[in-house]
């Protein structure tokens, strides 16, 4: 694969390659492979940090947020949401 990044091309290209070439992950059927990837919850996922988005910590520490609800739907494990 090469691995020279140029373009937004180029990144979607190599995200790509980090997946299995048969899951389905951008169709309305994805649920199923999604499903199948989040079930295993014990599994290392280096995408996953414990902790909320740095740039949401500042902006609340900061008084730029506060005060709304929030609806996060479809953000992975709810990191943020939870901080919330």
């Amino acid at each position: 694969m090469d691995r020279d990044i140029r373009t937004v091309d180029d990144v979607l290209r190599l995200l790509d390659g980090l997946f299995a070439p048969g899951a389905d992950r951008w169709t309305g059927g994805a649920a199923d492979w999604w499903d199948g990837f989040y079930a295993e919850r014990d599994r290392p996922v280096p995408f996953f940090a414990a902790a909320p988005d740095e740039n949401l910590v500042e902006w609340l520490d900061r008084g730029l947020i506060g005060g709304r609800r929030a609806l996060d739907l479809g953000c992975g494990p709810g990191r943020n949401a939870l901080h919330l």
